[in-house]
């Protein structure tokens, strides 16, 4: 089981000069803070500018379901991890469903002003993940978007499926 165990998502360093370490997904001790498990992404899985955020975990097939907002890259997408093996793929590559739209919203904390960055309304691909173990299906949502999707993970494992056809299952699930 999962108990006392603390997953960690680290993007990495890089620039264009040179790769200092490549994202990777760390397991610790949650009691002792001890790394359990390295898990290293390739540059075809995490490349160059990616922003691993956030994740969900289905335990029953040692998977890890990763968000890549691609915030520096703009190539967001979602990452499939076997935490057994560490083998990764990366799916749904700039499929619609991941992707930031322009959509500005509103922050209660600045009094219902539009938020923006130095001026700049944020565009904020995928980011919120959830696994649903009792449907079998990954919801997730882009920042930027105002909308919910899901998909099977049975379809979004099959390696069957090019990614354009994996795109074809996603379903609009409702706005938020």
């Amino acid at each position: 089981g999962a108990e006392g165990r603390l997953w960690v998502l680290d993007s990495g360093k890089r620039t264009s000069l040179r790769s200092y370490y490549d994202a990777r997904a760390i397991l610790l001790n949650a009691d002792t803070g001890a790394i359990l498990k390295v898990c290293e992404f390739s540059n075809a899985v995490a490349p160059k500018g990616a922003l691993l955020n956030d994740f969900a975990i289905d335990e029953k097939r040692e998977l890890l379901y990763i968000t890549d907002t691609g915030a520096r890259n703009n190539e967001p997408g979602l990452v499939v991890l076997n935490y057994t093996n560490c083998e990764a793929n990366r799916v749904l590559h700039q499929h619609e469903s991941v992707t930031a739209e322009i959509y500005r919203f509103f922050a209660d904390y600045l009094g219902g002003q539009v938020w923006r960055i130095l001026g700049a309304y944020p565009k904020i691909a995928v980011d919120g993940i959830v696994f649903n173990r009792q449907t079998d299906e990954i919801y997730y949502a882009p920042n930027n978007s105002g909308k919910l999707f899901k998909i099977k993970a049975a379809d979004l494992l099959n390696e069957q499926l090019t990614d354009v056809e994996r795109g074809k299952l996603v379903q609009y699930v409702a706005p938020i």
